[in-house]
């Protein structure tokens, strides 16, 4: 089982399925599943069944369970390790035979106040090498999803932990939390920023887009 990176983008036919609310109630009972940011969290759900279901057909969904830092899981026979996020619109779905974390990110405005901040002082040092524009844009974008998905792997949060570990972007490799750590980087068609992490170097990872109405259909 290799890394695969499963995403969708939300569309209204979500709001008309009486299956993606009955799910969604479940998830969070007294949310309004008609605000999007909650809806796009239940179909960041969906897609997670949906990954699930590539690597067990015909299984029900076991219980989700939490470790004591938090991070869900499921018990399975034969590894199965996953991690969420989503932006805007679009939900994507890591999963691996091993642990991993995963961040994705539209395109966003280089903010060095905000680099000064969060970032280590070689990153921030790093973003100050490019002249403002398109390619310091990209730069800030890449360094945020690495370390976010980074942060996510080992179950820490951004504000105390984000400036106490350097990425380096070049080698896809960081040194934090007494071990080390790679990433893989990948990029949609459209320009959305999706970044891996894992302790396992060299690592592939696949990207397959998901309609949701076909997400819809495993309900």
């Amino acid at each position: 089982m290799e890394p695969k990176i499963y995403m969708t983008d939300f569309q209204d036919i979500c709001f008309g399925n009486p299956s993606f609310f009955v799910f969604g109630k479940k998830l969070f009972p007294d949310a309004d599943l008609k605000r999007k940011n909650i809806a796009v969290s239940v179909l960041g759900k969906v897609l997670l069944k949906y990954a699930f279901l590539q690597e067990f057909p015909d299984s029900e969904l076991p219980e989700l369970k939490f470790s004591d830092s938090g991070k869900p899981f499921f018990e399975t026979e034969k590894p199965f390790h996953f991690n969420i996020s989503h932006t805007g619109n679009r939900a994507v779905v890591a999963s691996a035979p091993f642990e991993i974390g995963v961040d994705v990110e539209f395109l966003r405005k280089c903010n060095l106040e905000i680099a000064a901040r969060f970032f280590n002082p070689k990153e921030y040092g790093y973003l100050k090498s490019f002249p403002a524009g398109d390619g310091q844009d990209v730069a800030f974008t890449q360094l945020w999803t690495m370390k976010e998905s980074c942060v996510k792997l080992v179950g820490t949060g951004i504000s105390n932990t984000f400036d106490k570990f350097s990425v380096d972007v070049e080698n896809g490799t960081t040194s934090c939390f007494g071990k080390n750590y790679y990433f893989k980087n990948v990029k949609s068609e459209d320009g959305c920023f999706v970044s891996l992490c894992t302790e396992e170097e060299h690592m592939k990872a696949e990207l397959i887009f998901v309609e949701a109405v076909r997400l819809l259909q495993c309900l």
